[in-house]
């Protein structure tokens, strides 16, 4: 695990921040850790804390199991993939245990508005997930060419069967024209299409609490994640916020 705290963090001040858990924490701060560059999540919100553009706070990496993430990662099982669905007891982990420990450790601010979850690929597909699972928890959701692919699109009827959409959550969700071989109009990028579109039938408005960013050159990598990163966190955390 590799914890982040922003530029002007005092533990023994005032100011408190809010929380974002990211997944595949070996790739989001050091290129050595990771095994094809890293998010520089760090570099990034330096950059945006100083220009003002979007309210800072900590960042949680949560580093991946290596062979049991696909496992760790996946609300469901896929025997396709060896995958055997632990993605409920993972995400309560973090909703519980993990959150427990980050609230005694430093300065938080806490509830759904002040907490985030995110991730790339099988990341992306669970931090989607989790919004929708456990809205007491998580009201921002980083969701960057996510994996609805996986367990046939169990995904789709998950949150097709919401009620609405979380109240005062905010969702970033992306995807690339190039992402696995995939060119225009695919199966990987049309299921992006139509997540954006099922999010927006159960209550999100775009442009307001759901951006939808299509990456006409994007590849399935963390360079490419690294730079849409600032948009993506800029969205979630405005420096200013009116939530309902």
């Amino acid at each position: 695990m590799a914890i982040y705290l922003p530029p002007g963090y005092d533990p023994k001040g005032t100011a408190r921040y809010p929380v974002t858990y990211l997944f595949d924490g070996q790739n989001l701060f050091d290129p050595f850790t990771s095994f094809s560059g890293d998010w520089e999540v760090d570099l990034t919100v330096d950059r945006l804390t100083e220009e003002s553009r979007f309210r800072t706070g900590i960042t949680v990496g949560i580093y991946n199991g290596e062979g049991h993430r696909i496992s760790e990662q996946s609300p469901w099982p896929d025997a396709h993939y060896g995958c055997t669905g632990e993605g409920d007891k993972f995400i309560d982990w973090v909703a519980g245990g993990l959150q427990d420990e980050i609230n005694h450790r430093f300065l938080t601010l806490t509830g759904p508005a002040n907490t985030g979850i995110g991730g790339s690929s099988m990341g992306g597909l669970t931090a989607l997930y989790a919004l929708f699972r456990r809205p007491d928890t998580f009201g921002r959701a980083l969701v960057m060419s996510p994996s609805l692919w996986f367990a046939r699109g169990a995904i789709f009827d998950y949150v097709a069967a919401a009620a609405a959409r979380p109240k005062g959550s905010r969702v970033y969700l992306d995807f690339g024209g190039r992402e696995m071989r995939a060119g225009p109009g695919t199966r990987l990028l049309r299921d992006a299409r139509i997540m954006k579109e099922l999010l927006l039938s159960v209550g999100f408005t775009a442009g307001e609490d759901l951006m939808w960013v299509e990456d006409p050159t994007g590849i399935h990598n963390e360079a490419c994640w690294a730079a849409r990163l600032p948009r993506a966190l800029s969205f979630l955390w405005p420096a200013t916020t009116q939530d309902d």
